[in-house]
Parts: C-alpha cells; sequence; structure tokens
C-alpha cells in the first residue's frame, strides 16, 4: 500500500514538472526580443582585404585598395577613417519616426553598368568618387540630376522590405547591457507586401554565410536579417 502511495506521489510530481517545463518553453518562446542596431553608435563595418573593383573613400575620397565597407549602408573608408565616418557619414536608419521616408543617398562606388534614374545615362564611371545611389531603394543618379521625387518608394524590392517607418524601437537592459529592440512593427500600404526575413548561420557552407547575410542587409532592412546567436530574452 505504501509503494502505491509512494508511486502516485512521484507520478504526480512528474506530471507537475512536465507541464511546468511545457509552461516555461512557451513563456520563452513569447519572450524572445528582436534586436536593432543603434546607429548613433555609428556604422557596422567589416574589413576587406581588396576590393574587387576601383573604391574611394567615402571620407577623404581618395583610391583604396583596401579598407572597410559598412554591411548596412555600403560606405567604404581606409582602415583610419572608420571613426571619422561614424561621426560625420549617418548609416541608414532602420527605424525612422516619420510617415514618409526620404532616400538615404551614399556618395560613389557606384555598381558597375549603373544608370542614372533622372537622365538615363550612364553614372559612376569617372576616375575619382562621383554620384551616389539610395541605399533603400538602389537608385542611382548623377550628382548633377536631380531625382524624380524626394521620397523613396523603395524601389523594386518594396514587397520584401519592412519600411523604417514601420518600425518602432524601444530601449531595454541597464548599463552597459542596454540595447535596442524592436517594440512594434506596422503593417505598410504596400500592395502584396510580403517581407522577407533572413536567419543564417555565420559559418554555414564554406564560411560563406556572412557574406550573404552582409549582402541582404544591403538590400533590406537590418532588421529583417539574424544570424543564429542574434536572439535574446
Amino acid at each position: 500500500m505504501d509503494s502505491l502511495i509512494l508511486l502516485g506521489i512521484l507520478v504526480a510530481i512528474l506530471v507537475i514538472i512536465f507541464f511546468l517545463m511545457k509552461m516555461y518553453r512557451h513563456y520563452r518562446l513569447q519572450h524572445y526580443d528582436v534586436p536593432a542596431r543603434d546607429i548613433t553608435k555609428g556604422h557596422k563595418f567589416f574589413m576587406v582585404d581588396e576590393f574587387p573593383e576601383q573604391t574611394y573613400c567615402n571620407v577623404d575620397h581618395v583610391k583604396i585598395k583596401h579598407g572597410a565597407c559598412c554591411d548596412s549602408c555600403g560606405i567604404c573608408v581606409d582602415d583610419h577613417n572608420m571613426k571619422i565616418a561614424n561621426k560625420k557619414i549617418p548609416c541608414k536608419p532602420v527605424s525612422v519616426s516619420s510617415s514618409t521616408l526620404e532616400h538615404h543617398w551614399v556618395q560613389g562606388n557606384l555598381p558597375l553598368y549603373s544608370k542614372c534614374a533622372s537622365c538615363g545615362e550612364d553614372c559612376g564611371t569617372m576616375p575619382h568618387i562621383c554620384d551616389r545611389k539610395c541605399a533603400w531603394c538602389q537608385q542611382t543618379i548623377h550628382e548633377g540630376c536631380s531625382p524624380k521625387s524626394d521620397f523613396c518608394d523603395l524601389g523594386p524590392n518594396k514587397t520584401a522590405i519592412i519600411p523604417p517607418t514601420c518600425i518602432k524601437l524601444k530601449s531595454v537592459g541597464i548599463k552597459v547591457r542596454k540595447h535596442l529592440v524592436i517594440e512594434e512593427a506596422s503593417t505598410p500600404d504596400i500592395k502584396n507586401w510580403s517581407p522577407l526575413i533572413v536567419i543564417g548561420n555565420r559559418k554555414s557552407g564554406n564560411n560563406d554565410g556572412d557574406y550573404i547575410l552582409r549582402s541582404f542587409k544591403t538590400l533590406l532592412n537590418p532588421t529583417q536579417v539574424f544570424w543564429l546567436g542574434t536572439f535574446t530574452r
């Protein structure tokens, strides 16, 4: 009889533990914060041993063979100019308080065969830093031409992008652990909008994961791109 009572107590304890673990797992799934980079602290640079194309520093405008590149807005700088760039050149914002989005122009280092969105002629072809590209819609334009609109429509990838006008951030944590997370994301007025979320492993495949994640950050809102170690509770 005593053994049956003990067995019953043991089963009851196991059932309670099971349900507590299930509830805790559900709690964890509901309380993961989606982090957002604080652009007021500067760019997110990665080092480039050798630029594959002719590249100019966005700070002092000289030709550089190696240096650093921002994985979000795409500016390129010489190694010793990273701190200056963080202070003088703003990165593309992941969130804005305005209801409309302006172009985020980045000077020079345009893709090959770029065409001016205003006049239709080749741009970025001079042997010095010249012309500009919007880090959101990716359109390129001559420095002497005027864009068709001061407001950005996010270009051909707009159905996959979460506009910064739709993201609200909040600060969490204390002191050195203080950081930004997404508090709210609203739905934009974009037909057939279906935002792309990219989650990858930096060391996956032939260690190309980091390159792929950086490529998506330049095309999307950086808050849409994560590596597996990103999420916090």
